[in-house]
C-alpha cells in the first residue's frame, strides 16, 4: 500500500504539478512549440480534465448513495448510472487525447460529453418535475465553457445553444403530460429557457470574439517583442563576436571607470579572469600609477564630452608586468546623458620597440659615416648636403655648419661644370655611379683629386643621393713626379744623343758604346713606364685592400648587434610567445642565414685585403678559392653555375695569402668577365707527387691561339678600351713564379678557357 501511495505520489508530481521550461506540466510536452493561447487553453482543460474526472468519480458514488436512500429507486439505477460512468470514461479519454496533442478534438469531446450526459440524466430520471428540470442549470454551466473550448471557428457556439433549444423544446414537449405541466407553465418555461440560452449563446459569442482578439493582439505584440528581444540577442552576440576577434583590447565603462564590457583579447592583454571582472575592475587599476594623474584628466575630459585622441600609457596586467598601450576612447550617450565611456586599446609595444630599434639604427648609421676613412655626404635631389662626416671636412676643409642646406655652389666648392652635370645625368638615368675620377677646389683653393661614387637611395621617403669619395691626391702627385722625372729623362736622353751625333765623327770608337747606352736608357725609359703604370695598379688594389678592410671592419660590427639581436628575439619568442615559435622560426632562421653570409663574405674581404710582405704563411687553397667566390658572388649570382671537386683532405701551400687571394681572384674574375649571358665555372683540386694542382674552367668566349702567346706580357689585352689594364694576368704569373709554382693556359674560341696551377704543398 505504501509503494503504491509513492507510485501514486510520484506520477502527480512528474505529470501533474512538475513544469517544464514553458510553464506547462511536462504531460503537455507536445504544446512546447504551439503558440501562447494554445498553450493556456491545453493547460486549463487538462486541469479540468482532471477534475471532471475526479468529479465523474464522486458523482458516481454520490449518484448511487441518493438512489439508494431514494424510495422511488430503492437501489443503483443504471439507466442514470451507466452514462455518468461513460462520460467518465470519455473526460478520461480526453484527458489522454490531450497529452497526444489532439487538443481541438479532445475540447470539443469534453463538452459534447458533458452536455450529452446532462441530457440523459434529465431524460432517464425519475425525480419529480423540479428535480429532473434542475439538471438543465448544468447545460448553462457546461455552454459557458464553450468560448474557452472553442478553436477559431466561433460559430461553434450557436451550434451548442442551438442544439440545446432543440432538446429542451423537445424534452418538454414529450414529457409535460408526464411532468404535469400546464401548457401557460410551458410556454413561460420555454420562453425564459429558449431566451436564456440565446442570451447565453450571444454573450459566449462576444466573450469568445473580445476574448480572440484581445490574446491575438497580446500574442502578436508577445512574438514581435520575442523576436525583437532574439534579434537583439543575436546582434548583440554577433558584435560581441566580432569584438572577440578583434586584435585589440574594446571595453567599455561607467562613469565612475569601472569595466562593464571587455572583450577576449582584454583579458588575454591584462591577464584578469572573468570572475576579477565581476568582482570589478577599475579603468585605473590597469594603469600605472605613475600615471593616473594623466590618465584620470583624459577620463574627465572623455566624461566631459570634450574631443578625445589617441592618447599613450604605461599599462599594468594583473601579474604587475608593464606594456606600452595606445587608448582611443569616446562618450557613451544615452538620451543625450553621458552614462559611461567606450574604447579601444593597442598594445603598441612591437611599435615601441621597433621605433627603438630605428634609433639606434640611425645612432649607427651616423657613428659608422662619421667615422669612415672616406668622405661621405648625403644630398637631396637639389644637391643641397643634408649630412657629411668628418673627412669631408677633411678633404674638403668646409665644416658640416658650412655646407648643410646649401649646394656646392652656394659653397664655393669648386667642380667642373662638365663634369658635375654628367653626374646629374647618371644619377637621373641610372641612380649610380662608380669611381668617377674628378678634380675639386676646397676652401684653401687646393686642388683635391677623388674617386667619385654615388647612388640615388630613399631617406625617410624621400630621394637622396648617398655619396662617397676617396681622396687620391697623394697618388696624382705620386703619378706627377714620376711624369717629370720621365720627361726629365727624355730630356737627358735627347741632349745625349744631340752630344753623341756632333761628336760621331770623331769618336767612331766611342759611337757604339753611345749607341748602347742609349738603347740601354730607352730600355730603362720603357722599364720606367711599366713600372709606372704597375704602380698605378697596384696603388689601386692596395686602395681597395684598405676601403675592403675598412668596410669589413664597420659592418663586422653591425653584424653582431645583428646576431645579438636575433639570439635575444629568439629566446624572447621561445619564452613569451611560445605559441608563436613555429611561425617566427622561418624568419629567424633566414635572417641568421644572412648573417652567415655576410659573415663569410667579410672573412673573405679581410683575406682579400692582407697586405704583408710575409711570403712563408700558410694558405689554405680551398679557403681561398672560397673567399674569392664570396666576393664575386654578386657577379655569379642567377647567371653563372659554379661546380667545385675538392680533394677530401685541406691542402695547404706556402706564400702570401692575400698575392695568392688576389692571383685567384683575377683568374676567376677573367672566367666571369668572358662568360656574356649565362654560363658555368668548375673548379677542380687535385693532389699528387708533392703539388696542388688547381684546375678552373669556365664556358666563355675563350682566346685565340694567337693571343695565348702573349697573355702574360705586360699591358695585353682582349678587352674593350677602359675594361681592363693588361696587367693582371702579369700579376698572377709573378705570384705564382714567386710561390715557385707554374701556370698553364688552354683555350680555343667558342670553347671556353681552362687554367691549371701547380703549387707545392707543404708536407
Amino acid at each position: 500500500m505504501e509503494s503504491i501511495r509513492k507510485i501514486a505520489s510520484r506520477v502527480l508530481r512528474i505529470f501533474l504539478l512538475s513544469k517544464n521550461e514553458y510553464g506547462l506540466p511536462r504531460a503537455l510536452k507536445r504544446y512546447n512549440n504551439s503558440d501562447y493561447v494554445i498553450q493556456e487553453k491545453a493547460k486549463f482543460i487538462f486541469y479540468l480534465s482532471i477534475i471532471l474526472v475526479l468529479t465523474m468519480i464522486s458523482l458516481v458514488f454520490l449518484t448511487i448513495y441518493i438512489q439508494v436512500k431514494n424510495p422511488v429507486y430503492g437501489g443503483p439505477y443504471f439507466p442514470v448510472l451507466i452514462p455518468q460512468i461513460v462520460v467518465f470514461f470519455v473526460f478520461l479519454g480526453c484527458l489522454i487525447l490531450l497529452t497526444k496533442g489532439y487538443y481541438s478534438f479532445s475540447a470539443h469531446l469534453m463538452l459534447i460529453s458533458a452536455l450529452l450526459t446532462i441530457w440523459l440524466v434529465v431524460f432517464f430520471d425519475k425525480s419529480d418535475a423540479l428535480g429532473r428540470l434542475d439538471t438543465l442549470f448544468y447545460v448553462f454551466a457546461a455552454l459557458s465553457m464553450a468560448p474557452l473550448l472553442t478553436g477559431k471557428k466561433s460559430v461553434s457556439i450557436f451550434v451548442y445553444s442551438l442544439i440545446n433549444i432543440a432538446l429542451v423544446i423537445g424534452f418538454i414537449v414529450f414529457f409535460k403530460t408526464k411532468l404535469n405541466i400546464g401548457d401557460a407553465s410551458v410556454r413561460s418555461f420555454l420562453l425564459d429557457i429558449v431566451v436564456s440560452l440565446i442570451f447565453s449563446g450571444i454573450v459566449g459569442y462576444n466573450i469568445f470574439r473580445i476574448n480572440k482578439r484581445a490574446l491575438d493582439r497580446a500574442e502578436k505584440d508577445i512574438k514581435e517583442r520575442k523576436d525583437a528581444e532574439i534579434a537583439l540577442a543575436k546582434s548583440e552576440k554577433k558584435y560581441r563576436d566580432l569584438a572577440d576577434l578583434l586584435p585589440q583590447t574594446v571595453f567599455e565603462t561607467d562613469v565612475n571607470g569601472r569595466f562593464t564590457y571587455v572583450n577576449k583579447t582584454g583579458y588575454e592583454l591584462f591577464g584578469y579572469t572573468i570572475d576579477d571582472f565581476e568582482r570589478g575592475i577599475s579603468v585605473f587599476n590597469t594603469i600605472a600609477s605613475e600615471e593616473h594623474e594623466k590618465a584620470y584628466y583624459g577620463f574627465m575630459s572623455v566624461m566631459s564630452g570634450e574631443p578625445t585622441r589617441g592618447m599613450d600609457y604605461t599599462a599594468i596586467r594583473k601579474d604587475g608586468s608593464t606594456l606600452p598601450v595606445q587608448i582611443y576612447t569616446s562618450a557613451i550617450l544615452d538620451d543625450n546623458k553621458i552614462i559611461g565611456l567606450r574604447g579601444t586599446v593597442i598594445d603598441i609595444t612591437h611599435r615601441k620597440n621597433y621605433e627603438n630599434a630605428l634609433k639606434e639604427s640611425e645612432e649607427l648609421f651616423r657613428t659608422a659615416i662619421e667615422f669612415m676613412p672616406n668622405s661621405v655626404a648625403i644630398t637631396d635631389v637639389d644637391g643641397r648636403y643634408i649630412t657629411v662626416n668628418r673627412s669631408f671636412t677633411n678633404d674638403t676643409g668646409y665644416v658640416a655648419q658650412d655646407v648643410l642646406g646649401k649646394s656646392q655652389e652656394e659653397v664655393n666648392l669648386h667642380v667642373d661644370p662638365a663634369l658635375r652635370e654628367e653626374i646629374r645625368t647618371k644619377l637621373s638615368t641610372t641612380g649610380v655611379i662608380e669611381n668617377l675620377e674628378m678634380k675639386i677646389l676646397n676652401r684653401s683653393q687646393e686642388e683635391v683629386f677623388l674617386y667619385y661614387s654615388g647612388r640615388v637611395v630613399q631617406l625617410q621617403n624621400q630621394l637622396a643621393v648617398l655619396t662617397s669619395t676617396i681622396n687620391v691626391t697623394e697618388k696624382k702627385k705620386i703619378e706627377l713626379e714620376l711624369e717629370q722625372y720621365r720627361n726629365h729623362l727624355e730630356m737627358l736622353v735627347k741632349e745625349r744623343t744631340e752630344e753623341l751625333a756632333t761628336a760621331n765623327e770623331e769618336l767612331l770608337s766611342i759611337n757604339e758604346e753611345l749607341h748602347t747606352q742609349r738603347e740601354e736608357l730607352e730600355r730603362t725609359l720603357e722599364e720606367l713606364r711599366k713600372a709606372q703604370k704597375h704602380l698605378v695598379q697596384t696603388e689601386k688594389m692596395a686602395s681597395l685592400g684598405v676601403m675592403a678592410s675598412g668596410v669589413a671592419h664597420e659592418i663586422n660590427n653591425p653584424l653582431n648587434y645583428i646576431t645579438g639581436g636575433v639570439y635575444a628575439i629568439d629566446d624572447y619568442i621561445r619564452t613569451n610567445l611560445n605559441e608563436h615559435a613555429d611561425n617566427l622560426n622561418p624568419l629567424i632562421s633566414a635572417i641568421n642565414t644572412g648573417v652567415q653570409r655576410a659573415s663569410e663574405i667579410i672573412r673573405g674581404l679581410n683575406r682579400f685585403s692582407r697586405q704583408t710582405s710575409n711570403i712563408d704563411e700558410q694558405c689554405d687553397v680551398h679557403t681561398v678559392i672560397d673567399d674569392c667566390l664570396s666576393v664575386l658572388n654578386i657577379q655569379l649570382m642567377n647567371r653563372i653555375e659554379v661546380e667545385k671537386s675538392y680533394v677530401n683532405e685541406n691542402v695547404f701551400v706556402l706564400g702570401n695569402e692575400g698575392k695568392l687571394h688576389q692571383a685567384i681572384f683575377n683568374i676567376l674574375s677573367n672566367s666571369i668577365q668572358a662568360i656574356d649571358d649565362e654560363g658555368s665555372i668548375k673548379i677542380a683540386t687535385k693532389v699528387g707527387n708533392g703539388f696542388v694542382e688547381i684546375r678552373i674552367a669556365d664556358s666563355g668566349c675563350g682566346i685565340s691561339s694567337d693571343s695565348l702567346g702573349q697573355i702574360f706580357d705586360p699591358f695585353y689585352t682582349t678587352k674593350d678600351p677602359g675594361k681592363g689594364t693588361g696587367l693582371g694576368l702579369t700579376i698572377v704569373y709573378d705570384i705564382i713564379k714567386e710561390m715557385s709554382g707554374s701556370i698553364e693556359f688552354d683555350s680555343k674560341i667558342g670553347h671556353g678557357t681552362t687554367v691549371v696551377i701547380k703549387l707545392p704543398v707543404i708536407a
